[in-house]
């Protein structure tokens, strides 16, 4: 499976949790919401944002794909 991220045309070229979560249609909010935690927590992809650690995820949070991730297939 390729991971890719991206960006919504009418949004900014930084792909959001949103433009992951629209890339899962006909799925409740939760699942695609867990999805996104899911790959953040297997390191896939990590929250962009200069203070991550205290900013709290949002759908319109940046993601960034992991550069080992990106290589991996």
């Amino acid at each position: 499976m390729r991971l890719r991220l991206k960006p919504s045309a009418n949004l900014a070229a930084v792909p959001k949790c949103f433009d992951v979560m629209l890339n899962m249609p006909d799925t409740a909010f939760s699942v695609t919401w867990n999805a996104v935690w899911t790959l953040i927590d297997v390191g896939l992809v990590i929250h962009d944002h200069p203070e991550a650690v205290s900013t709290p995820l949002s759908k319109l949070s940046w993601l960034r794909i992991v550069e080992e991730a990106r290589h991996a297939n």
